[in-house]
């Protein structure tokens, strides 16, 4: 049929198809994958096989096997045969040919696929219903339960293919159940029909771990096996058996010790008896620590005992944690050598402290892969909560892992900003993305390498373009607009040196010239490149470079670092600039960090709010002592933090006031030969660079002088000359209403 199709030159979609039929039309397929089909694929990968056209299904459950062939009668009008193979186990053959080649080609069309066959990537991305029906089917095959004193602690799936067990775990996962899979060596002799059979190699098994996952596990599916028919009522919520941490029984008790907590009190108000958990009497599940948790907590805070919350903390992260405590003999920490230097040449990996370590930049951001990493560290604020979280999810990088980061404030107010930014993270505030709207400049780039792949007809194309969403209302005049300007249809476009680079006749559209590819390859991008500009002595010694937009801004008397000395500005020159050295003289300028990413404007609203509600907190006259557990309780902080941001705090108010989102700081200082205003805006660098140029602008004509300027994130300076100094009001002068 293929290739009738394809001599005819006709193409099919599946709009096209009305029925798929086989067996001279008595059965139908469904023109679209059913539940009942991914249900059938479950068990048949868990215990089944196929010959000559015919599935089969293996069980020693008669009555489920009944059911499977009323599904198949149903799904395709197939009556399914079911016969005895031995003493125990029964088969169902469903002999419709096309049922056996779907499913042998969703699991890589291998002879053997309980060793071989790749787990049908088509389930990831079925609807949950097909997802739930496959995970109930592969039960029905080959899952199981343990029971233990009456009561089920485990379920789970069994199979000799790893890449089955990978597949049926993650698709727990997408289902919000964690599991974890279980590996066993064997090597034994079974008989079949007379026959003595080597079998060796390895079992994996999928485990679900009592407690609130496998609680979840029941509620989403429904085996049909008979010894199974009271399947909602076989599980007790919450209880785990075997849900244990090594020594908890010991850390409880110290910790109940040290907080001043009776196990008398304790069964009064309902909770856990620590007592037989010490005693080896019984063990503690998942809720239950939790919960005992929760009270020593308010215990510790209600006391004032904070040294004993990072041990409460450490214990609900192993009580919370995707970790099955019935497989851990001990928790040890494991120290490497302590060694220093490059261990690997190629990836630019450092051991330091027992740690392997990556130096990294903003390649961080990029959406490579960068290999295996357990924990990321930033060093200082990385300005933007959006920024935070796509670093740190470079950690823990894998479908079923947690990204892990940690920030390290540089000085107090770098703690001030990475505190409000770890609390918008956990809380989900990100920062708002604003997609440009119909950008030419990058059209002309993309129409341009689409033209260096065929030729285009014009209909197409702009459909293409469309289809994109930043160009979803793109008129059709500006798209021809651009295409015109790239076909070099404007006058006065060779003048400038731009030269055509595509053809454009007759509605359609080509690359032109051999030069065009390699054009198009040296200039693609949307980053502009920095202008480096060359400083020298007057004796025309080259002695470093400084960036564009710190030159534009230098002013003669501007006293600026270069290579660790400093150097009066004299004057600049075509790309020049021209110093002379002043050994020992104090900058007058700040240093310029062009390449340091700006703080985003969403995260400098919420710190000045953060810096009000700080202010209205140690302004408080009464229960000052708690403003600092009021810190650490909103912002989830530790005691030193919270201090350190609190002192901080009362320092700046002690000798002026500090800027919030209801009050703009402006300190005047003044320097031998100019007035410095320092504007304590906090909006971001991008927002005081435009700021700072319209004051600079509007008091340069006010005053009749020229104006310096510094900008950063916080805020930004206006150095004036001395006879220029502005009134009280700063340069309210210049804005006349």
């Amino acid at each position: 049929m293929k290739a009738i199709i394809k001599d005819a030159g006709l193409e099919i979609s599946g709009e096209d198809v009305e029925r798929i039929t086989s067996g001279k039309d008595r059965y139908t397929l469904p023109l679209t994958f059913t539940p009942g089909m991914a249900r059938l694929l479950g068990f048949w990968m868990a215990n089944g096989s196929w010959k000559s056209g015919t599935l089969t299904l293996f069980s020693t459950d008669r009555r489920m096997l009944e059911k499977y062939g009323v599904l198949s009668k149903a799904e395709f009008g197939v009556d399914g045969i079911i016969r005895k193979q031995n003493e125990s186990t029964w088969a169902l053959e469903i002999p419709f040919v096309l049922l056996p080649r779907i499913f042998k080609a969703l699991t890589g069309n291998s002879r053997k696929k309980s060793k071989r066959g790749v787990f049908p990537s088509i389930v990831y991305v079925l609807p949950e219903e097909h997802k739930r029906e496959f995970l109930a089917g592969h039960f029905d095959g080959d899952g199981y339960l343990k029971v233990k004193d009456g009561r089920i602690y485990s379920a789970g799936f069994s199979t000799f293919n790893r890449n089955f067990a990978e597949g049926i775990r993650d698709v727990l996962l997408q289902a919000g159940v964690v599991s974890s899979i279980r590996v066993r060596d064997y090597d034994e002799v079974q008989h079949f029909k007379g026959r003595e059979i080597a079998k060796k190699g390895a079992a994996y098994t999928v485990a679900v771990i009592g407690g609130e996952y496998l609680g979840r596990f029941f509620g989403k599916i429904r085996p049909w096996r008979s010894d199974l028919s009271n399947w909602e009522e076989l599980y007790s919520k919450g209880y785990s058996n075997l849900d244990v941490i090594p020594g908890i029984g010991e850390r409880l008790r110290k910790l109940r010790k040290r907080l001043g907590i009776s196990s008398y009190h304790l069964q009064k108000t309902g909770l856990y008896n620590p007592i037989r958990v010490k005693l080896g009497k019984r063990e503690i599940s998942r809720r239950n620590l939790l919960k005992l948790l929760e009270a020593y907590e308010k215990e510790a805070k209600d006391k004032g005992m904070y040294e004993v919350l990072g041990e409460i903390e450490e214990l609900r992260k192993l009580a919370e944690g995707d970790v099955f405590f019935d497989r851990i003999t001990s928790l040890e920490p494991a120290y490497i050598d302590y060694a220093y230097g490059i261990i690997n040449s190629e990836t630019g990996n450092y051991v330091v402290n027992g740690f392997i370590s990556k130096n990294s930049s903003t390649s961080l951001e990029l959406g490579i892969d960068i290999g295996t990493i357990d924990l990321v560290v930033l060093i200082g604020s990385p300005k933007s909560v959006n920024r935070a979280l796509q670093r740190i999810g470079r950690a823990g990088h894998r479908l079923h892992e947690v990204s892990r980061g940690v920030m390290i404030a540089l000085d107090r107010d770098d703690l001030v900003e990475v505190t409000v930014l770890a609390h918008n993270a956990r809380n989900r505030r990100l920062d708002r993305v604003k997609i440009p709207k119909n950008p030419l400049d990058v059209l002309v780039q993309h129409l341009l390498g689409m033209a260096l792949n065929k030729v285009w007809d014009v209909e197409e194309a702009y459909r293409v373009v469309r289809r994109a969403y930043p160009y979803c209302e793109l008129p059709f005049e500006d798209f021809m607009s651009v295409l015109k300007y790239l076909s070099g249809g404007y006058e006065g476009l060779e003048d400038r040196k731009v030269y055509a680079k595509i053809w454009l006749e007759d509605g359609r559209f080509g690359r032109r010239g051999k030069m065009t590819r390699t054009i198009y390859y040296m200039n693609v991008g949307t980053i502009p490149d920095e202008a480096k500009i060359r400083v020298y002595t007057m004796d025309k010694q080259m002695i470093g470079t400084v960036e564009g937009e710190f030159a534009e801004r230098l002013m003669p008397g501007d006293v600026f670092v270069l290579a660790g000395r400093t150097y009066e500005f004299v004057k600049s020159r075509r790309n020049r600039v021209y110093v002379i050295p002043r050994e020992g003289v104090k900058p007058t300028i700040p240093a310029w960090f062009s390449e340091m990413l700006p703080l985003s404007f969403d995260l400098a609203l919420d710190i000045q709010r953060f810096r009000g509600e700080v202010k209205g907190l140690i302004n408080r006259k009464d229960n000052r002592k708690d403003t600092v557990k009021v810190l650490m309780r909103r912002y989830n902080i530790d005691e030193k933090a919270a201090r350190a941001i609190i002192a901080y705090f009362r320092e700046q108010t002690r000798y002026s006031t500090a800027p919030d989102d209801e009050t703009v700081l402006v300190e005047e200082v003044e320097k031998e030969e100019t007035w410095e205003y320092f504007f304590h805006t906090l909006i971001g660098r991008r927002a005081n660079d435009a700021l700072s140029r319209a004051f600079a602008y509007a008091i340069s004509k006010w005053k009749g002088c020229n104006i310096g300027i510094a900008i950063n994130d916080n805020g930004f300076l206006l150095r004036v000359p001395k006879e220029a100094r502005l009134s009280e009001g700063g340069g309210e002068g210049a804005f006349p209403d």
